[in-house]
């Protein structure tokens, strides 16, 4: 089978295609307009004296101007995502991420880029300071929030999308604040996808290409988030700025200060297609400057992070020691805010910058929004126009895009196992799907054609299976079709992101889902605990049949939602790594509820006899689902061998006999 691609766009230094590993929802329908003219959609923040949120507006209250002129409004959405915070919920609610990943985990949730530039330098005090706004940002997050880390050069610094704050905050600590550090970490300039030579100056000497790459991340994040409709996505740009002036981007001309070689016109075209991407995207850029209270401003370069931040309608932190309360401002705006569609009352394609205005008629408010758009020129609307090209076969079209495809429902779990032979790993994954059976539908069978497939964070294909599952539906059957594909690939230790896809022959359609998984090497630690696994009886359908038993003793489901009857098993193995003699380890199993009261716990000790020729023994805990109250539960699972300690904990929800919540 031919290796599938992921595409890095050109022009972007490779750190772009950090976000070709996102994991998103379903893809939902963008507003609609009449046919013939591309919609200007805005994300609109109206804030009191206070610089709250004002809410319960209505279209009525809205005026729009382009360029002076009263605009009709087509659509109108009011957006509140704030989180209700339950104070006596305890705090493992808050920070225990899901070990599972869905390809509808994007829906209803505030979406937040932290970009760190890693092309622009910066002083070492400063670095510290970057990486703080960083963490600052990541502690800011709720619950619900989804974020992803993106480094301008040094693509695999960055996190993937992720409710996991431990996640997201070594990512950011990962910052050395120059291109010289990160590559000193490892970075190869071979894989770079500019097309500008690394060694190229701008007449200032600055460095032409790492100024390219820090605007064309900021294009490159707001392209990838096209794909998330109807909604805000914040972009946290933690750097010092570029000294060019980025206002004259939106002015009349919009060249700039150009040098006699031209170069600065290469960033300002860049930056004018970075603020159509983000008003495309409804991406919002919000500029951290590190450098606080500085003796010594460069004005050109906040005026920057000015600029960029005015143009997609956000604003920057800067000249300041104390950023919290700005960064909570950027949350409150995110979480209620209105999406404004309209059709400009005149078609152009002169490719100039539209002046837009929003007035709200209420006292005392203060509106926020992008300052306006640029309109297409002639040869991009002759571009729109061209014929398609020819499309792969649906299974692998879904696993080529930068987005899953959420046609069908899945859900993924994968967890990495010591391999017997050596130094690689196994990854056992569940890849579970829900179909709908279509009224009427006589069909006796389902076809489903499964592709895993396992990328490392240079976008490598380093292990692939393609199953074909054929599933018997029983006649007159009216309820969802539920089923869990099992697989097995082997790897080296590693970060590597898992892009899985199945088509349906019963709904002719495919979907796709992608997670990523850490593999450690098991035979280095001196103790070691693999991820936690659960089994649950009755489950969908697991095929193939016996994929996993050699390498597992159970048959792994990716529900975390249990109900009383639920026969639930959860497994785990550890590793007595190095070579050392055997010794006792002792195991502690925990399960707290949602107020962290205990509710379950029960210790072990193996002998060593129990870790056969692999250095390795089998945890299997019977979770009592049923003496459990209905809500959120977590199970930690710690060995410990004299000083060395390792442990696994998994959230997971217990329902009652009538499935819902007391």
């Amino acid at each position: 089978m031919p290796l599938i691609p992921i595409a890095v766009r050109a022009g972007a230094i490779a750190s772009v295609s950090a976000l070709t590993m996102l994991v998103v929802s379903a893809q939902q329908a963008p507003p609609t307009f009449r046919s013939g003219v591309e919609a200007v959609v805005l994300d609109v923040s109206v804030l009191d004296k206070d610089r709250r949120p004002v809410r319960g507006l209505t279209a009525a209250d809205f005026t729009i101007l382009e360029d002076g002129k009263p605009q009709e409004l087509g659509t109108f959405k009011a957006i509140d995502l704030d989180d209700v915070i339950d104070a006596t919920a305890a705090p493992w609610t808050r920070q225990v991420a899901p070990d599972t990943r869905r390809n509808d985990d994007f829906r209803e949730r505030r979406v937040v880029v932290i970009v760190m530039d890693s092309s622009t330098p910066m002083p070492a005090a400063e670095v510290l300071q970057a990486k703080r706004l960083g963490r600052s940002v990541v502690e800011g997050l709720a619950p619900d929030d989804l974020a992803a880390v993106v480094y301008t050069f040094g693509r695999s610094y960055g996190q993937l999308f992720t409710h996991d704050r431990a996640k997201l905050i070594a990512a950011v600590d990962r910052f050395n604040g120059t291109p010289d550090g990160v590559m000193a970490m490892g970075t190869s300039l071979s894989a770079s996808a500019t097309p500008i030579p690394f060694n190229q100056y701008d007449s200032s000497g600055g460095t032409l290409t790492l100024n390219h790459s820090t605007i064309s991340t900021l294009r490159g994040v707001a392209e990838d988030l096209a794909a998330l409709p109807d909604r805000r996505k914040a972009l946290f740009f933690v750097s010092v700025g570029i000294p060019i002036d980025a206002g004259a981007a939106t002015e009349p001309g919009g060249n700039g200060r150009v040098d006699s070689s031209g170069q600065v016109s290469v960033l300002f075209d860049e930056l004018k297609k970075t603020f159509d991407a983000a008003r495309r995207s409804n991406v919002t850029i919000y500029g951290l400057d590190p450098g606080g209270l500085r003796f010594t401003v460069a004005s050109l370069n906040q005026d920057f992070l000015k600029a960029v931040s005015a143009a997609t309608g956000g604003f920057v932190i800067t000249d300041t020691n104390d950023p919290a309360p700005g960064i909570q401002q950027i949350y409150r705006e995110n979480g209620s805010y209105y999406l404004l569609g309209y059709q400009p009352s005149s078609v152009r394609t002169n490719g100039v910058f539209r002046k837009v205005e929003v007035n709200v008629n209420r006292p005392d408010v203060t509106v926020r929004s992008r300052s306006g758009y640029f309109e297409p020129t002639r040869d991009e609307a002759t571009t729109k126009k061209r014929e398609p090209v020819k499309e792969a076969p649906a299974e692998v079209s879904a696993l080529e895009g930068i987005l899953p495809k959420g046609d069908i429902a899945l859900a993924v779990h994968a967890i990495p196992f010591a391999n017997a032979g050596g130094a690689e790993s196994d990854i056992a994954v569940i890849l579970q799907g829900r179909e709908p059976i279509p009224p009427g539908s006589t069909a006796a069978a389902e076809d489903l054609t499964v592709l895993v497939y396992a990328y490392n964070l240079q976008a490598q294909l380093k292990a692939s299976e393609r199953l074909t599952v054929r599933l018997g539906i029983k006649p007159g059957a009216v309820n969802d079709l539920r089923y869990g594909l099992l697989s097995r690939l082997t790897v080296k230790p590693g970060r590597y992101q898992l892009r899985l896809s199945v088509k349906s022959s019963l709904l002719g359609r495919s979907g796709s889902v992608y997670t990523e998984i850490d593999v450690p090497d098991y035979s280095k630690a001196p103790l070691s605990l693999a991820g936690v696994m659960f089994e649950a009886v009755p489950s969908p359908i697991a095929a193939p049949k016996g994929k996993l038993a050699s390498l597992i003793p159970i048959v792994p489901t990716a529900d975390r939602d249990f109900v009383a009857g639920d026969v639930v098993t959860a497994f785990s193995r550890i590793y007595q790594g190095g070579k050392d003699p055997l010794q006792p380890v002792a195991v502690a199993t925990r399960i707290v509820d949602g107020t962290g009261a205990e509710v379950f716990s029960k210790v072990e000790t193996m002998a060593a006899d129990r870790f056969g020729t692999g250095r390795s023994a089998d945890v299997l805990v019977s979770i009592p689902i049923g003496a459990l109250a209905s809500g959120p539960h977590l199970l930690t699972i710690t060995a410990t061998r004299g000083t060395a300690t390792a442990h696994q904990e998994v959230r997971f929800t217990a329902h009652s006999a009538s499935g819902g919540e007391e």
